[in-house]
């Protein structure tokens, strides 16, 4: 038989590839960079993670400056500019900036026990959260049954994660 090592998951552990804020330098004190999207999280084998442990994949948020070529206007400053008015290079508009959310999927080999708080959601608004895959890849034979998948009473929050039913 080929079965895959064991995977604990325990109750306080916190497996996280959310999004961020990544600010670069400007001179001129703006906000500029980027906001990161959740990444992925893969867990393959026989799976148990236990309950209060945490998978976290939400997107992010954040506010950084943009210049108005940035937002498709004029790349020519006015005729003012420099003189009576702040210079062109410092004029920029803050705008708020949401990523997606990322991917969870869970392979178990023979056993999948999953009693984590699930997080997916996205950074805001316009984004969007993602993908939650889980599978049962088992292995057949005249000893063993075919695997099967469970899914027992889910909930997805407000806040976009999936949890178990309150009791």
């Amino acid at each position: 038989l080929n079965a895959r090592a064991t995977v604990y998951i325990g109750p306080e552990s916190v497996l996280s590839t959310r999004g961020d804020i990544v600010l670069t330098p400007d001179p001129y004190g703006r906000r500029k960079g980027a906001v990161l999207p959740g990444g992925t999280i893969s867990v393959f084998g026989n799976i148990l993670a236990d309950t209060g442990s945490v998978m976290d994949v939400s997107g992010a948020s954040g506010v950084l400056d943009f210049s108005p070529a940035e937002l498709g206007g004029s790349a020519l400053p006015g005729v003012t500019s420099g003189l009576n008015n702040p210079l062109f290079a410092t004029t920029s508009t803050p705008m708020r900036v949401d990523s997606d959310g990322g991917a969870i999927t869970l392979t178990g080999s023979e056993e999948l026990f999953v009693d984590s708080t699930l997080l997916g959601a996205a950074g805001g608004a316009p984004a969007v959260g993602r993908l939650l895959a889980v599978s049962v890849a088992g292995f057949f034979s005249n000893v063993h049954p075919p695997a099967r998948l469970w899914v027992v009473a889910l909930r997805l929050t407000s806040r976009g994660c999936l949890r178990p039913p309150r009791e």
